[in-house]
């Protein structure tokens, strides 16, 4: 080991010092360093992420058992172990590569740039690992198990799994590491955003075309094996591990499988190379360059005068980290593709108060989507790794209620009023009926503010006032997701199915909706009373 850290140019006294100093650091809620009840949130929040990623292997492992084809089966795994990978390291972990918050700390030690970029690069790949592992558990059993017991099978699948964990880490470490070379410090944190988007957007279209096609042909009997186009899909390269290890040994199986190895060596060679050598000084730079500059004070009160002063002093927060926090700006940026798929999923919307089949969009997918924006929004505004800073709320002359809701009501105003203005328009284009437009569009747009009422009523916190937690940043999306996706398709049934039936039925509806918004927002400020009466913020 000290010569394979001696010929990478790694010190591995401090690699390791820094590495465990970096997981206590991000576990600290969990270890109760941040109160009880930080450490029970942290626990309960880590164990639904592990829950939905073993969940999240059910599907390949139900393929991996119908399967005749060794080959698909294991590519179908390898397929959905990548696009967890790299949907959880977008999310949360992809822009810690290329983020200089520990660079204050460490930057000025006898700490060399390969081994700062060694230790970044580490804690990323532990989390790889946690991830491969539950999401490849359940098909790994099934290799073990079908058709007899084959431990060489299913030690195989895990080798591919956790090679194509690595592979998917190591490019997006070297995407991050190219883009921090080539567009330098002072255009780091507008090209990150173009990069990020592009990258998930590529990510979740890729997946879904993917999946679809494999899906279908699996649901023909069709295999890959003998087929030169698998030859181009990367996932094949590593599925012909377990190929290779059922005793298909053939030019189709060894030319994948070399080009997976080929592949690992090129990636990694990207990141040793020079974006280990000038790593640090690169981030030192970008500290120096994205210090918070003097707000224009003018031209903010221009347009923010008309919100009363909590939702100014929220809104002015949140336009300072959307500029000069990297991670909160990734963070909102993550959130568009989704709300993209979801709409591309739904096809092109038809009018719900006119029956047209032939047309057919699912329009439930829409209103997923936007439940999906504002209550991760919500959860995205409640966090920060400045948030130690919130200590500010509690010396200053403000109402600690109205503080809670200004996040809601900057979400409210600036994300969903005009998500919903966009949604108007294509109902009118697709509908040819401005009215039913209209109404459509009223009515998720209740929705989804009720569901955000709801979840601040929940769970009411202060602007920018958690720690953010990594560990279950992405978890926490996808079970969102799930839960949303449920609620959501519920929702859109009842409204299409007994709302929309008549004018009285639309009527009550809207009335019913605004006396629950009404009453959930009185019980959200009382509770957020309690709680600061009783210092819950202060003290947890």
């Amino acid at each position: 080991m000290n010569a394979l850290f001696e010929w990478l140019g790694v010190d591995r006294v401090q690699w390791r010092a820094l590495v465990r100093a970096s997981l206590r650091v991000d576990f600290a809620a969990l270890r109760g360093a941040m109160g009880q009840t930080a450490a029970k949130q942290t626990t309960r929040d880590l164990s639904l992420s592990f829950i939905l990623y073993l969940v999240s292997g059910a599907s390949p492992a139900v393929i991996v058992a119908v399967a005749s084809d060794v080959l698909f089966g294991a590519t179908m795994m390898i397929t959905i172990v990548g696009f967890m990978v790299m949907s959880t390291l977008l999310i949360g972990e992809g822009s810690t590569i290329v983020s200089p918050s520990d660079h204050h700390v460490l930057g000025f030690r006898p700490v060399t740039s390969r081994t700062y970029l060694a230790v970044r690069v580490t804690s990323i790949v532990i989390r790889t690992i946690v991830i491969t592992s539950c999401v490849a558990f359940a098909p790994v059993m099934v290799y073990l198990f079908k058709d007899g017991f084959h431990p060489g099978r299913a030690v195989a699948a895990l080798a591919a799994a956790y090679s194509v964990g690595l592979a998917v880490t190591l490019a997006i470490v070297a995407m991050y590491g190219w883009l921090l070379r080539s567009a330098g410090p002072r255009r780091m944190v507008r090209y990150a955003s173009y990069v990020q988007f592009t990258a998930q957007m590529v990510t979740w279209v890729g997946f879904i075309v993917v999946s679809q096609s494999l899906g279908k042909r699996a649901l023909a009997g069709l295999s890959l094996s003998g087929s030169v186009w698998a030859l181009l899909y990367p996932g094949t390269w590593f599925g012909s591990y377990v190929a290779l290890a059922s005793g298909q040994v053939s030019w189709m199986t060894i030319v994948p499988g070399v080009l997976s190895m080929l592949l690992l060596v090129v990636l990694a060679r990207a990141i040793g190379g020079k974006l280990s050598l000038g790593y640090a000084e690169s981030l030192g730079r970008l500290t120096s360059v994205a210090a918070p500059q003097s707000p224009r004070a003018g031209a903010a009160a221009r347009w923010m005068g008309v919100l009363s002063n909590e939702t100014r002093a929220v809104a002015i927060l949140v336009r300072s980290q959307l500029q000069h926090d990297m991670k909160f700006r990734m963070a909102v940026i993550s959130l568009l593709p989704i709300t993209f798929v979801y709409m591309y999923m739904g096809g092109w919307p038809s009018d719900p108060f006119v029956r047209q089949l032939e047309r057919g969009g699912h329009s439930g997918f829409i209103l997923i989507a936007l439940l999906i924006l504002p209550t991760t929004l919500r959860r995205v505004l409640v966090t920060s790794d400045a948030y130690r800073a919130s200590w500010i709320f509690h010396t200053t002359p403000s109402d600690g209620a109205e503080l809670v809701m200004s996040a809601r009501n900057i979400i409210t105003i600036f994300f969903l009023v005009p998500y919903l203005f966009c949604l108007a328009a294509i109902f009118t284009y697709s509908f040819h009926n401005p009215p039913h437009a209209i109404l459509h569009t009223t009515f998720i747009g209740m929705v989804s503010y009720l569901v955000l009422q709801f979840t601040v009523m929940m769970n009411p916190q202060l602007p920018f006032s958690m720690p953010l937690n990594k560990e279950t940043q992405a978890g926490m999306t996808f079970g969102l997701m799930i839960a949303t996706m449920v609620v959501g398709l519920a929702l859109y049934g009842l409204l299409t199915a007994v709302i929309y039936k008549s004018a009285l039925a639309m009527v009550a509806a809207a009335a019913v909706f605004l006396a629950v918004a009404y009453t959930m927002d009185r019980v959200t400020r009382r509770r957020v009373s309690k709680r600061l009466a009783n210092s819950y913020y202060a003290g947890e």
